[in-house]
């Protein structure tokens, strides 16, 4: 697998390359970015960590402009994005732009929000550097802000040009960042894939960072499972899609309650757990299928969250969820490793008495 320049991850609405290296990638880049205009956007504390790379890209673009904002899952805001378009503007960015997004879930949400709507809507490119991006975040053209009530309560859909991924731009990435982007594999093999699940419990973070084969299979696979489901809903018609929000009711709430200061990964780690917990509770899911969870996500080491939460409080903050209808709390009940329980829309009204309740059923730590 290591020995091709990249593998094409099959998907239909839009291209999805992945190399072992950056090199085999930046011909595509200038193939896609065409004869328009590019900008390479990122966030300004990224720049001095990426410089090397973004100066290969700018290089690899005729010198392309950089155009930085303000980073951190709290300045994910739409004044964030106004000021990005400002910055654009001012940098000469027309009808002609095509945006490059250099960086992890926040770089490619803000950047492809502000490309749908600036000028009524320019092209962009998606270059990952967090395993989460990678696999998740960085595919299928959903892009939003957060604002006072919430996660990505205000945005669009709109497919970037094409997603070109290479594992060695990971090599930046903290650890604790690292482990953030394997909640969201564990969240495709416990809600797509139980082989994945199973594959990823007998490995670790450190294991993982360290074979590069390994590690090209797991976002190979992690990533083909998220385009599956996007090109069958890719703007969220049918429900389908909500199989990826599995985990993300409690973990979004969690984060919003932290004031963002737990890591996405964690909270959706805490998350899966929890849900998963609820659904056994209400009726969906066998207790020896959360024992199985419970013991992939053990084997990355995520905090166990739920221990000092308040119930009421999470439970209100999801009160907030996208997936919400008609004021009830939604979450996507397990029916199995790898099922989801339901059809689509995949979900089912929580209460906060089965929250509470299925605190019984997890470890205190």
């Amino acid at each position: 697998m290591s020995q091709r320049p990249f593998i094409r991850i099959p998907s239909t609405l839009h291209p999805v390359l992945l190399s072992p290296s950056v090199a085999p990638i930046l011909p595509e880049l200038r193939r896609f970015a065409g004869g328009r205009r590019p900008f390479l956007c990122t966030e300004a504390r990224l720049s001095k960590i990426l410089a090397p790379i973004l100066g290969l890209l700018s290089e690899s673009l005729d010198q392309a402009p950089l155009v930085t904002f303000a980073g951190g899952e709290r300045r994910k805001n739409r004044g964030t994005k106004e000021r990005l378009e400002d910055s654009l503007l001012r940098a000469g960015a027309g009808r002609d732009a095509v945006l490059v997004a250099v960086g992890g879930g926040l770089v490619s949400d803000l950047t492809g929000f502000t490309a749908g709507t600036l000028m009524r809507g320019v092209p962009y490119i998606n270059l990952p550097t967090t395993l989460l991006a990678l696999v998740d975040a960085s595919i299928g053209g959903k892009t939003a802000v957060n604002t006072p009530a919430g996660k990505n309560l205000v945005g669009l859909f709109h497919p970037p040009m094409a997603v070109l991924g290479a594992l060695d731009l990971l090599d930046t990435l903290p650890p604790r960042e690292f482990r953030s982007g394997l909640a969201e594999c564990l969240k495709h093999g416990a809600g797509l894939d139980a082989d994945l699940l199973a594959w990823m419990a007998e490995r670790s973070p450190e294991g993982l960072r360290r074979d590069r084969e390994a590690l090209l299979h797991l976002v190979a696979t992690s990533s083909a499972l998220k385009c599956r489901v996007v090109d069958e809903d890719p703007t969220e018609r049918t429900g389908r899609r909500n199989i990826l929000n599995l985990g993300h009711t409690l973990g979004h709430a969690i984060e919003l309650l932290s004031g963002y200061r737990v890591s996405h990964g964690s909270a959706v780690a805490a998350g899966l757990c929890w849900e998963g917990a609820c659904a056994v509770v209400q009726g969906y899911l066998p207790r020896t299928d959360l024992e199985v969870l419970l013991q992939a996500v053990r084997s990355y080491r995520f905090p166990p969250l739920w221990h000092s939460a308040d119930s009421a409080a999470v439970f209100e903050a999801a009160a907030h969820d996208k997936k919400n209808t008609k004021g009830q709390v939604a979450y996507v009940p397990l029916a199995a490793m790898g099922r989801p329980a339901l059809p689509p829309p995949h979900t089912a009204p929580m209460t906060l008495l089965a929250l509470r309740s299925a605190l019984e059923l997890l470890p205190e730590g």
